[in-house]
């Protein structure tokens, strides 16, 4: 025969447990929706080491599963990547391999988020003190 105590416990593990299902399906819920993205359209891929968005490449192929596959400008190499490590862009889709392409990356550049500007300002209880110049 089982004890009062472990029936009492068993029904107090299952509500806990189900409280916490509950919520986890709600917070999977809130999951960001990206839209899929087309063939031959210009994307950014995240460098997966320093997650920067730095490499720009065009969709070869949709896999299902939120997975693409990129062909890299420059070297050409075709990337299996899920959706997360790609932005859209509106970055050319080719690059001249002899001329000069700073000029087109600096467009590739100015398409990525920039962080917002911080300011030196002292704290409320510091006092503003400007540097001490060099007279000579």
């Amino acid at each position: 025969m089982v004890n009062k105590f472990w029936g009492q416990t068993l029904r107090q593990w299952e509500r806990q447990t189900g409280q916490q299902h509950e919520k986890i399906i709600q917070q999977r819920g809130n999951t960001r929706q990206r839209l899929p993205l087309a063939p031959g359209s210009s994307v950014l891929e995240q460098d997966q080491h320093t997650k920067t968005w730095n490499r720009t490449g065009t969709v070869v192929e949709s896999k299902g599963n939120r997975q693409y596959l990129i062909r890299l400008q420059g070297s050409g190499r075709i990337s299996l990547r899920t959706r997360e490590h790609l932005r859209p862009c509106n970055a050319p889709t080719t690059f001249d391999r002899q001329g000069d392409n700073s000029q087109l990356m600096d467009e590739v550049v100015l398409l990525t988020p920039t962080p917002p500007a911080t300011t030196t300002t002292a704290l409320p209880w510091q006092k503003e003190t400007t540097p001490p110049t060099m007279a000579g």
